[in-house]
């Protein structure tokens, strides 16, 4: 290569039509992804607590189409110094002793178990645009693994411990993209002997272990562009060839690569016998299983996603099968995955604002409570959470964007007017009273709910059961959120402050009863918790406003 074309590659020379500095086929899509999600760099999707707008199908699809434009734009028709690797199933077994790199050594170790006839069918490092628009770009750009099988063949991009699900989705949605393109120029590319450009399915597929999926944010889209791409792909080929996005994990039981580093990997692969750390990896590799998407991304890190989901799976809300819970509007999921943090540590939760006078720490917290009335049948009320302490009994029900939507008049059965309150409840019961006159005399606070829980904490600490005697406390917890989700309207300060207002009114109406009334907004509780020696909880904070914006 001459020195004038080196001097001309680093300082473009405009002059002429010709231009040195050639885009590579990847160039633009940055902005295009970027955009679609509202973020500002994409290392931000290496957040697990990254807030994504919700991209619906339609946007999900016009971003494929985007994406494949770009190539288009950026590729000038001419070939310029293609790669002979270029989509070639080939095994790249050279690894440096001391590498101690956990995917690189699994990917190597494939890579050798296959050379070894032991995972037949496996290749690794296939790069997918090397030279195509510029000599210089796009070399580093490969797939990690592949697996042919008959007319079928899968791409991997394969995950440890780095990055996130939805980092390595919009990797692999690229080299599935650039897969298409050179498909659609197999002449031009001379790929037509190429194994891969003669197969009938493309799957894409994200490959990590099972903690690579707890907790990631917004895995929902692994459905969206499984659609877009699919349908993309069907409708550019004529039906030639499909093409689909996965996540999958590797089986329980796998949570460990039995390598330390690239010589205890050579030592343990490129043997003429199979060793037992190798039959872990075949064995991992052909077990593969879908990775349950929708439960991690329904939980934030450090709360027990296992224990919530079986608890919200049992409650009569049914919110997560009525699909209520992965709203982003959904009350519920603001409170499970607050509160939810201290379900198995409930005397690790900050004291509570206003229950100084209360014996602290908390010595159990249960979520989706029932409380009965003193009578059998009807509807009980369910709080959100119900902490104990030695000398009280707090029940939070927890509010988000409930307070501003437009509400039904409030009603109450017959049986609330029985004589079984006690003489401490006048409060409350002038209020229920009031309700029933007017049901439209709260037009921000649900306060006949509120009645109903206070009535059900007085009837549960006087049976003579574990909560026999302790003091009754109702705890309002409320969200004050800036945007409408969707929509994007604005809640306003004035719907903020009547809603404090009616909050008010309603604690000046039944100080004084036995049943206190405490309230707080979520701002204050996550200011205590972010306060907290303890980094778990600051760190949870910091994950509840992020993803969810409780104001």
């Amino acid at each position: 290569m001459s020195f004038s074309y080196l001097l001309f590659r680093n300082f473009p020379y405009n002059d002429t039509e010709e231009d040195f500095n050639m885009p590579g086929l990847f160039d633009g899509t940055d902005k295009l992804i970027r955009e679609a999600l509202g973020i500002q760099h994409r290392n931000e999707l290496n957040r697990k607590t990254l807030q994504i707008k919700p991209l619906s199908e339609k946007k999900a699809f016009s971003l494929v189409n985007g994406l494949y434009g770009q190539m288009m734009v950026n590729f000038s028709g001419q070939v310029v110094s293609q790669s002979e690797k270029l989509w070639s199933c080939r095994r790249a077994t050279e690894i440096k002793d001391k590498n101690n790199n956990m995917e690189t050594i699994l990917e190597k170790a494939v890579a050798m178990l296959a050379e070894k006839e032991n995972m037949p069918g496996w290749f690794n490092q296939c790069p997918v645009a090397s030279g195509i628009t510029d000599s210089y770009k796009d070399r580093r750009r490969a797939v990690d693994l592949i697996h042919i099988s008959g007319k079928k063949a899968r791409l991997i991009e394969l995950k440890w411990t780095s990055d996130t699900p939805v980092h390595a989705l919009f990797q692999l949605l690229e080299y599935g993209l650039a897969y298409v393109f050179a498909r659609l120029h197999v002449g031009e590319f001379k790929l037509e002997k190429k194994h891969l450009m003669n197969v009938e399915h493309i799957g894409l597929e994200v490959v990590g272990p099972r903690a690579f999926y707890v907790s990631a944010n917004r895995l929902d889209l692994f459905d969206r562009m499984d659609n877009a791409i699919g349908k993309f792909v069907t409708e550019k080929t004529g039906g030639a060839l499909s093409m689909s996005l996965r996540a999958f994990s590797f089986p329980a039981g796998f949570e460990r690569i039995p390598f330390v580093d690239g010589k205890a990997a050579k030592e343990g692969c490129q043997g003429s016998t199979l060793t037992k750390e190798g039959a872990m990896i075949c064995d991992a590799f052909s077990r593969l299983e879908p990775a349950d998407i929708t439960l991690c991304d329904r939980f934030l890190p450090g709360v027990p996603a296992g224990d919530i989901e079986r608890i919200l799976n049992t409650a009569s809300g049914n919110e997560i099968e009525s699909g209520k819970f992965d709203s982003p509007e959904s009350s519920s999921a603001l409170a499970v995955n607050s509160f939810g943090f201290f379900l198995h540590r409930a005397a690790e939760l900050p004291l509570l604002p206003g229950c100084e006078h209360e014996s602290w720490p908390a010595l159990s917290l249960t979520l989706e409570a029932v409380i009965r009335f003193p009578w059998s049948g009807g509807r009980p009320p369910v709080l959100d959470c119900l902490v104990t302490t030695m000398s009280a009994l707090i029940g939070i029900e927890c509010k988000r964007f409930e307070p501003y939507r437009n509400k039904s008049p409030a009603s109450f059965s017959d049986a609330y007017w029985r004589s079984v309150w006690g003489q401490r409840m006048n409060g409350y019961e002038h209020i229920r009273d009031a309700l029933r006159e007017n049901g439209h005399l709260y037009s921000y606070l649900d306060a006949a709910q509120l009645v109903k829980h206070a009535f059900a904490l007085r009837s549960e600490v006087h049976r003579p059961r574990r909560h026999y005697g302790l003091k009754p406390i109702l705890f309002y917890v409320y969200a004050e959120p800036e945007i409408w989700p969707g929509s994007g309207r604005r809640v306003t300060n004035n719907e903020k402050q009547e809603h404090r207002d009616e909050i008010a009114r309603f604690a000046e109406d039944v100080a004084g009863d036995e049943v206190t009334f405490l309230a707080c907004s979520y701002r204050r509780i996550l200011e205590i918790w972010l306060d907290e020696s303890d980094q778990g909880i600051r760190t949870h904070a910091e994950a509840v406003i992020e993803r969810y914006s409780p104001g």
